[in-house]
């Protein structure tokens, strides 16, 4: 989940990511959940995980 956290601040930002065949659809269930999880609002609320310019 590091991708959707980087704000330019970091110097390693995954792009790519390689998964075995036989677990991507778990994988990418796991994944899906993970990132609809995020929350996005004012960067000042607490629970915020990615602040947004409102």
């Amino acid at each position: 989940m590091l991708f959707a956290f980087n704000q330019g601040e970091v110097c390693t930002c995954p792009s790519r990511l390689l998964v075995q065949d036989d677990i991507y659809d778990a994988f990418m269930t796991r994944v899906i959940e993970r990132t609809e999880a995020i929350i996005q609002d004012n960067p000042y609320d607490v629970n915020t995980m990615v602040g947004v310019k409102g």
